[in-house]
């Protein structure tokens, strides 16, 4: 077997010092810039008011401030025909912890999160809207 003779098939080129101190500086920066980002734009988001509206057969039953919330406690709501929805609140937020409709999409767990998404039991015809989100505030983040 025969070596080539082309000086670069041979070994890879290792960077210069200067080169690689001057990336890690930079990774480092960036990072650092990522986290500060994120946590001020999670400590915004936390400082809004966020207000939970409670709707049933399109009348506003109940507001509540969930930045204000400092103890869990439950909500009965009783509708037509043996219609029932608990909710719990607690403090940042509130989903629909019991139902007796026949599908229980209201209470799915992705209703659960701190999220702006408004839950809905058609079956009920109870509605909760989530707002108070600052309007700079990033709707995501990812990592």
């Amino acid at each position: 077997m025969e070596k080539s003779s082309h000086p670069s098939s041979n070994h890879i080129k290792k960077p210069e010092p200067a080169t690689a101190a001057a990336c890690a500086v930079l990774l480092l920066l960036l990072c650092g810039s990522a986290l500060a980002l994120a946590l001020s734009a999670q400590k915004s988001a936390s400082a809004a008011p966020q207000i939970a509206r409670i709707y049933q057969d399109g009348e506003l039953l109940q507001e509540i401030d969930l930045s204000k919330v400092t103890e869990r406690y439950r909500i009965t709501l009783e509708g037509e025909d043996g219609a029932r929805n608990v909710l719990q609140v607690e403090p940042g937020n509130l989903y629909v912890c019991e139902a007796n409709c026949p599908d229980r999409i209201c209470m799915h767990p992705s209703l659960k999160s701190h999220t702006n998404l408004p839950i809905i039991c058609l079956p009920h015809h109870l509605v909760i809207t989530r707002s108070g989100e600052t309007a700079d505030a990033p709707d995501a983040i990812t990592w």
